[in-house]
């Protein structure tokens, strides 16, 4: 008889799960009767204002977001069972893209949303008398600004898969044609993200005929002559993975993928045959696209041009010092080598806080090791380690490059004393390229051995409070781990005579606490005791930003690599 009060309680779930199931339907079927006046008002609306010429972008602007809409609801089938960065922005874009386009009577509200706000709105009651009304629906509607930038956010990280990239309905030209559309209403916060999506598609080959038959090539020519940073440099991108289509493709051939920024422009004829490949590491909060600018008190001068960058680069005067220079790498490094040199630039995220409860796991950041892992990977593809490198990086940079070039050595476990053996690393280093072709690295400001300030922020009651990512807490103070790769690295480096240079910081960080001054690299932790250390006066933020040509902190790294090119 032990099965009666199972049979009972399982009966009693089914009927209240049916009672439940008539209780929600009732009540959402009678609000979406009670609101259907109010879609159809909107679309008598939409029907009558677009006979006036003023409201032909409201049918536009409809029309952009219900492509995107169907894009990202084909996506969302496909990866809603992932749990991952991807998937919570492709859910979220869709929604508001859904919302968007049922304020304009193009379409009928979804009872998924409007029941996931319910819920939302109830979570913890367990009594339909105490459940919280229906939303509304049609209260807040999304702008198109807000709903298109949300979609761009949520193409772009699908963009970044490359097997999604090959995705017939993501190379549509009916979707390339909305993104050209886009870009031609030149809204300075969405047009970025689009350029990246191309810059992305790009690097498929397969792709390349699609840019054709849109005109996206003429496109990615016009926004390869602007001055900013953020248009130039993803446009650079694209067009050189698309030069590809119009050469014999090669095994291994070069291909800049997301997270690699070529600083050399497309137009540049000393882009033939590089001697030396210069690669840049940011640190957290830092970008490919202002990381490495001049100090902003030269925001007073005028941007320098493509015109003038080119005159520049072509061996033509130009008074480089009345111009602000949003990448000194290209203005000031590039024109001062005797050698064609190829830089480059990795972009990735890295944050100092967590940034919200409801982002997945993925966006509480990554350790150390994950993003040298992954960005060794974005390198390979553009062949880095075929030829010399020069590294430089600033702050957490420094350890991903370090973590780099020691990565390969994990697969063989040395014991600590044979990491003395000059032979066996020598062995070692055939076998790893990065490692093999580094002539030299400089160091801007790099927590060798972990910053105090993490160890602070790292404390329990403050790390429940300022919510630091992974990032930071993995920088604590005299970390095991940090020590454990660097002697690695000084070992490897020692044992192939390779350059280091490294520049610390002397002012505090601008925003002191409590008043008190605090450095995030002090010198005792920021000095590797291999090659070449420099204090500098700037702050931690500042060190990697010259004020000009003849600052330290630029000097020293321009004579620095002008003696490794000597020796080539």
């Amino acid at each position: 008889m032990s099965f009666l009060p199972s049979t009972a309680v399982t009966k009693l779930g089914l009927a209240s799960t049916f009672i439940l199931g008539v209780a929600v339907g009732n009540k959402l079927k009678n609000h979406m009767n009670t609101s259907s006046h109010f879609i159809h008002k909107e679309r008598r609306h939409l029907h009558i204002s677009s006979i006036h010429k003023k409201d032909f972008n409201l049918k536009k602007q409809c029309d952009i977001i219900s492509v995107v809409h169907n894009t990202l609801q084909n996506y969302w089938r496909r990866i809603s069972t992932e749990e991952s960065v991807t998937n919570f922005y492709v859910d979220r874009a869709r929604k508001l893209c859904h919302v968007y386009l049922s304020s304009m009577g193009v379409i009928e509200i979804s009872t998924e949303i409007v029941l996931e706000k319910w819920f939302e709105a109830s979570e913890g009651i367990d009594n339909t008398d105490y459940w919280a009304p229906l939303p509304s629906l049609h209260q807040d509607p999304p702008s198109y600004e807000s709903a298109l930038f949300s979609a761009a956010i949520a193409l772009w990280h699908i963009s970044c898969i490359n097997e999604l990239c090959r995705a017939e309905e993501f190379v549509d030209s009916n979707l390339l044609r909305i993104l050209k559309q886009v870009i031609e209403e030149k809204d300075m916060i969405t047009t970025p993200v689009v350029l990246k999506i191309l810059a992305n598609l790009s690097a498929v080959k397969d792709n390349h005929k699609d840019f054709t038959k849109t005109g996206l090539v003429d496109v990615l020519n016009v926004f390869s002559e602007s001055p900013h940073p953020e248009l130039f440099l993803p446009a650079w991108r694209g067009l050189h993975n698309l030069k590809q289509s119009n050469e014999e493709m090669v095994d291994g051939q070069e291909v800049y993928v997301e997270g690699v920024y070529v600083f050399n422009p497309p137009y540049l004829d000393k882009n033939e045959n590089p001697l030396l490949d210069i690669v840049l590491v940011h640190g957290i909060k830092g970008s490919a696209s202002w990381t490495w600018r001049e100090h902003d008190q030269g925001k007073s001068k005028r941007l320098i041009s493509q015109e003038q960058r080119r005159n520049m680069l072509n061996g033509n005067p130009e008074d480089v010092d009345a111009l602000y220079t949003c990448c000194w790498p290209i203005d000031w490094l590039m024109p001062s080598l005797s050698i064609p040199v190829r830089i480059l630039a990795v972009d990735f995220d890295a944050e100092w806080q967590v940034s919200g409860s409801k982002y997945p796991v993925e966006a509480r950041g990554k350790t150390v090791s994950q993003h040298a892992e992954h960005i060794a990977e974005s390198l390979k593809a553009a062949r880095v380690g075929d030829r010399p490198i020069v590294w430089i990086t600033h702050s957490m940079g420094g350890l991903i490059v370090k973590q780099m070039i020691v990565n390969h050595f994990k697969q063989f476990p040395l014991d600590k004393e044979l990491v003395k053996d000059q032979s066996i690393l020598q062995d070692r280093l055939s076998c790893n390229k990065l490692a093999k072709q580094t002539l030299g690295v400089v160091f801007y400001s790099v927590p060798h051995h972990g910053t105090p300030l993490a160890s602070y922020v790292s404390k329990p009651i403050l790390r429940q409070l300022l919510q630091p990512t992974v990032e930071v807490c993995e920088m604590e103070e005299e970390s095991s781990v940090l020590s454990e790769v660097h002697n690695f690295f000084v070992n490897i480096m020692k044992a192939q005579g390779t350059g280091v240079l490294t520049l610390n910081e002397t002012r505090p960080i601008h925003n002191n606490f409590l008043g008190l001054p605090v450095y995030f690299v002090p010198s005792k932790h920021g000095d590797p005791c291999i090659g070449t250390f420099h204090e500098v006066d700037a702050s931690h933020r500042d060190i990697c930003k010259p004020i000009s040509r003849k600052s330290e902190s630029y000097q020293k790294v321009e004579d620095f690599i002008q003696d490794i090119i000597k020796k080539l």
